[in-house]
């Protein structure tokens, strides 16, 4: 063995030496250092399902990498993804998801910022809507739109469930203070709610489209009022009250011919379906045709609903008293009242007789015949109409104290003293 160890002994040396010197030479010349990456981040999650929300939001993620600077050169060149696996989830269930690179770097150590994210997802759905045109500004003077081309005929949203839900319109923004002529612009169509919030997390389809504006001088000018149209029913017991624009006249501009047969605009329909108040909402304004323009595009509309109200009698309500003494006693005229209450047909209903409290407040009052106004104490969501008699009269009695009778053997004369007799035995002495 020790022949084996010494034979070829200082090659073998020189072989070590040269090891190390290449080692240390390959640490001068290539470095470890730890640089900061700023990461995509990539989604996954299962077939039929969709992305809800994540928590952060931001679509990149820092990492911290530490290695040789040839290995950080070539990580950062290849522009790896930080992976957020959502499939297996349950849907609807926010869940905290732990974050990983999608390919492995050996000899380089990496941190995620944040290591992990809470994610929901839901089952995917599809709807489509016909765009919407919402403007800012105000056209040039004598100038109207007489034609939008390239104009998708709908958009397709497709998202999770939950969120495709939340829809209420799918809009794109035109600036016609910036119109100077006829010209083609690219939109962004956005998804929103009823409160005209983007909702995130959608995927559109087209989601941009390149529209040409056409611009012409106008030739006539008229006036007409805004109709608000409207689609649904409020909720079970409440109804539509009014409906009201601000502006109430928009000005039509375009050939004469055409404004001949305008006398009215409409309004895209605004959703009524299960609400129970009253509520205010942009709407935007229908052109009658492509030939003529407008003066606004929107109008706030202001939507009153109310609920429906019912009337209900209780017959015979008892009547309470309140304030009672045991000197007095009391006789009423009547004794017993009906109580009509007004409200909701869900406080109607649900309203009962021992609820329906008709009272009268005798703390005050004397010996006497009294006229007395009835009040009544009601459930929550029901108020008072009236009351048959409202006043009632009422007889108060000093009550006469009773003198308790004497006891057997206090009538007067009537002594249990023991009387003097004569001593007969004495006597007979």
């Amino acid at each position: 063995m020790t022949k084996l160890v010494q034979h070829n002994l200082g090659i073998k040396l020189l072989a070590i030496i040269l090891a190390i010197a290449a080692w240390g030479f390959t640490r001068v010349a290539d470095p470890v250092e730890e640089w900061q990456l700023i990461l995509e981040l990539d989604v996954r999650t299962s077939v039929g399902q969709s992305l809800v929300s994540r928590d952060p939001g931001d679509l990149s993620i820092t990492a911290y990498v530490t290695g040789q600077i040839s290995r950080l050169e070539r990580l950062s060149a290849m522009r790896p993804k930080v992976v957020l696996d959502g499939r297996g989830l349950q849907p609807g269930v926010p869940e905290m998801v732990e974050l990983r690179i999608d390919r492995r770097f050996p000899g380089v150590s990496i941190e995620l910022e944040p290591p992990k994210i809470e994610l929901t997802i839901d089952e995917t759905n599809r709807k489509n809507f016909v765009p919407e045109e919402i403007t800012e500004g105000l056209l040039p003077t004598g100038y109207y739109i007489d034609s939008r081309s390239g104009l998708p005929e709908s958009i397709a949203v497709l998202g999770a469930k939950s969120l495709v839900e939340l829809v209420d319109r799918v809009v794109y923004y035109l600036n016609l203070s910036a119109l100077t002529g006829s010209t083609e612009l690219s939109f962004e169509f956005k998804p929103i709610d009823e409160s005209g919030v983007e909702i995130q997390n959608l995927s559109l389809t087209p989601a941009i489209a390149d529209i040409g504006i056409g611009l012409q001088p106008s030739q006539a000018l008229k006036a007409v009022p805004i109709v608000v149209d409207y689609q649904g029913n409020p909720a079970v017991n409440y109804a539509l009250t009014s409906l009201s624009s601000d502006p109430f006249l928009v000005e039509v501009a375009g050939p004469a011919e055409a404004l001949s047969d305008i006398l009215s605009i409409r309004t895209a329909p605004l959703n009524l379906t299960g609400k129970t108040s009253s509520f205010q909402q942009s709407v935007t304004l229908i052109s009658p045709s492509e030939n003529v323009s407008l003066s606004v595009t929107q109008a706030n509309v202001s939507v009153e609903i109310e609920q429906i109200e019912s009337r209900y009698t209780f017959n015979d309500v008892l009547i309470e008293l309140r304030g009672t003494s045991p000197d007095f006693s009391y006789i009423l005229n009547p004794e017993r009242v009906n109580v009509t209450i007004r409200g909701g047909l869900g406080g109607i209903s649900g309203a009962s007789t021992d609820e329906i409290r008709p009272r009268v407040d005798l703390d005050r009052l004397g010996a006497g015949t009294h006229n007395i106004r009835v009040t009544v104490a009601l459930p929550s969501g029901v108020r008072l109409d009236s009351v048959e008699p409202s006043l009632i009269e009422i007889t108060i009695t000093q009550q006469t104290p009773e003198t308790p009778e004497p006891p057997p053997g206090d009538e007067p004369g009537d002594s249990t003293e023991p009387s003097e007799q004569p001593d007969e035995t004495n006597g007979s002495e």
